[in-house]
């Protein structure tokens, strides 16, 4: 399958929301267009992490500015 500059790629994988907010902020502050995907499950155990990831993802076409503004 051929890249298509509007693909949505992942940028980079965090542990909490918190962090993946600020960086969604610096970057659509940056007038570059970003989401914050998370797929986070609670763990059987009771602990208070989360079991899971938060996934911050830009389109194609931004990910080279996006890495470079968050200094990734």
């Amino acid at each position: 399958m051929a890249k298509n500059d509007n693909d949505i790629v992942p940028l980079g994988n965090y542990d909490s929301a918190g962090a993946a907010q600020l960086d969604l902020n610096v970057l659509e502050e940056a007038g570059i267009r970003a989401a914050v995907d998370s797929n986070v499950w609670p763990s059987v155990l009771g602990v208070s992490s989360a079991i899971g990831s938060i996934r911050l993802l830009v389109f194609r076409r931004d990910y080279e500015k996006a890495r470079e503004l968050l200094g990734l």
